[in-house]
């Protein structure tokens, strides 16, 4: 969307123009401000001088251009060192900067790659804040790791696994159809024996509104979780007419078995791994992914190391020959370097190709100053 990267497949239009073609590219471009995930600075230059350039690069009226610079600047907590250079910077303060870069001049479209990686969490809340005003009349995507950034950001949340998009939505909607549910979690007083008591009494609780006909309790409530004293359940959110049954029978031995209890609502951190694993994408997977590309690194090495040897073995057994035959040795010399020459003429090429201005400045820079440097005298 941005431009730098061919597409692979499909399409998108923004603002009315394609993706796909070049022309209407460089107007998408015009009207878009990106933040990629790396910063782009420059050690030399202060974060007001890299203000300035962006607002000159973006087209801001000159008249504008310091009073743009630093209400960005100032937003984004960065005027007590907008004077100083960026190398002296903390991997924080460098996101800020970049923000404030990719915001400059108001564009209607901005990508934010990872905004707020490396902030501390006052300035990632400011950071929110500034997109959240942003919002309005503007189209942002976010992309983040941050479960929790997603859901206040976020309008419309995407989850993507292996490079496809596996479900859309408002973060609501993905937590009630991709989350966990309800989580009950419980701080006992003691140890092993109140754990079985609380379940059991839950269960008992549960068992004896069923048989009056109040909820349906064909299945019981089990431990997720445990940790020391406090352990936790789930509740889904199919089976919500459970809880006030549970929540009543908490409120009665509160203080006997049970030192404190809370609920809370599906995080879009637990939808998340849910789809992740459903599309079989988890830390298993990719490891057993590393493990396979690491066998077949190992097993072409030892393809190349075998077919190494068996050139070492037949150039052996040529030179050998070739001690007995003068004649033979000389041709096979010279094949040899040939081949050598060859080589590191294929490999130069190719470095160079891949380097064409570098290559031309390389050569047409030379003639450039001997042709027009007045003081050259020709003997």
């Amino acid at each position: 969307m941005t431009g730098l990267f061919p597409l692979t497949s499909g399409s998108a239009k923004l603002f009315g123009k394609d993706v796909n073609n070049p022309n209407d590219m460089a107007s998408i471009q015009s009207l878009s401000g990106v933040c990629p995930q790396h910063d782009i600075l420059w050690n030399e230059l202060t974060a007001m001088e890299h203000a300035i350039l962006f607002a000159h690069i973006k087209g801001v009226p000159a008249n504008q251009v310091q009073q743009e610079c630093e209400e960005r600047l100032q937003f984004m907590g960065l005027t007590d060192v907008q004077h100083h250079r960026s190398s002296t910077f903390s991997g924080g303060m460098k996101r800020r900067l970049s923000v404030a870069m990719a915001t400059i001049s108001n564009p209607p479209f901005l990508v934010l790659d990872e905004p707020t990686t490396g902030m501390d969490p006052v300035n990632r809340r400011t950071c929110w804040k500034l997109i959240q005003k942003l919002k309005q009349n503007r189209l942002i995507v976010v992309t983040t790791h941050s479960m929790l950034e997603a859901d206040v950001l976020g309008d419309q949340v995407g989850i993507m696994a292996h490079g496809k998009l596996e479900c859309k939505g408002t973060p609501l909607a993905i937590k009630n159809e991709y989350g966990d549910g309800y989580t009950l979690s419980v701080v006992l007083k003691d140890g092993k024996d109140q754990e079985m008591m609380l379940t059991k009494g839950l269960n008992r609780v549960l068992a004896t509104e069923g048989s009056k006909g109040k909820v349906n309790t064909s299945s019981e409530l089990c431990i997720t979780q445990r940790d020391g004293k406090a352990i936790k359940f789930t509740v889904p959110h199919q089976e919500v007419y459970r809880l006030p049954i549970v929540l009543r029978y908490l409120e009665r031995i509160e203080g006997t078995i049970v030192a404190e209890w809370g609920v809370s609502d599906a995080t879009l951190e637990s939808a998340f791994l849910n789809v992740t694993e459903k599309s079989g994408f988890t830390y298993q997977s990719t490891q057993k992914n590393n493990r396979n590309r690491n066998i077949e690194t190992k097993e072409n090495t030892e393809l190349l190391m075998k077919d190494q040897e068996r050139k070492y073995s037949s150039f052996s057994s040529s030179s050998s020959s070739a001690m007995n035959n003068s004649s033979a040795s000389s041709s096979s010399s010279s094949s040899s370097s040939w081949q050598s020459f060859t080589a590191l003429l294929k490999k130069n090429f190719l470095l160079q190709s891949r380097q064409r201005c570098s290559s031309c400045c390389q050569i047409i820079t030379p003639i450039l100053v001997v042709s027009f440097n007045p003081t050259t005298q020709y003997h």
